[in-house]
């Protein structure tokens, strides 16, 4: 699928929730399918085939669901927001990952957990795409090439030291006032 994809169709212009209330309309048998579909904006046909797959697997989350062509995201929601989480774990500590770090950790993370998946499996690594996909799915999200920061620098970032600092920066500012108070006609 191309990056910047535009839609160029008005297939499945529903509204899910209104698929959701329609079904139960139809399951509960306040109306039928023509009626509900006018009543909550949903095709008809569409309507029947959701309802008999709801009948089927008693499932109104999975009936009322959206999803057009064979691209699937590979990781759940779930599983996404746990590892933008990590991300900003990892980023908090001061341990940046790059692109292609970030890449490696997905596919060890859909090899260890089993999920089917379609990335190379000669490289062990996912494809550019889909770390645009995701990233663009998380726009909280932004890889760089992580700056090197010592231990030092890390632990001299304190409170006491950032006052010690501003305190020694004032009072050399105040002289530095002073001083050019003088003759400097």
């Amino acid at each position: 699928m191309p990056r910047n994809y535009k839609r160029c169709t008005n297939r499945q212009s529903w509204i899910e929730e209104a698929m959701k209330k329609a079904i139960s309309e139809v399951i509960e048998g306040r109306s039928g399918y023509r009626l509900a579909s006018r009543q909550f904006a949903v095709p008809q046909s569409t309507l029947e085939d959701r309802v008999k797959e709801y009948r089927i697997n008693n499932d109104l989350e999975q009936a009322s669901k959206k999803g057009l062509g064979r691209f699937k995201t590979i990781f759940t929601d779930e599983q996404e927001d746990i590892k933008c989480q990590h991300i900003k774990d990892l980023e908090a500590q001061l341990f940046g990952l790059t692109y292609t770090d970030f890449r490696k950790l997905a596919f060890e993370l859909a090899e260890k957990n089993a999920i089917d998946h379609s990335f190379n499996k000669d490289t062990k690594i996912t494809g550019m795409e889909w770390l645009y996909g995701f990233l663009r799915r998380h726009p909280e999200l932004s890889l760089r090439l992580p700056k090197p920061t010592c231990f030092a620098r890390t632990m001299g970032f304190n409170r006491v030291n950032v006052s010690k600092c501003a305190f020694i920066a004032q009072r050399f500012m105040a002289i530095r006032k002073e001083a050019m108070l003088g003759f400097n006609a």
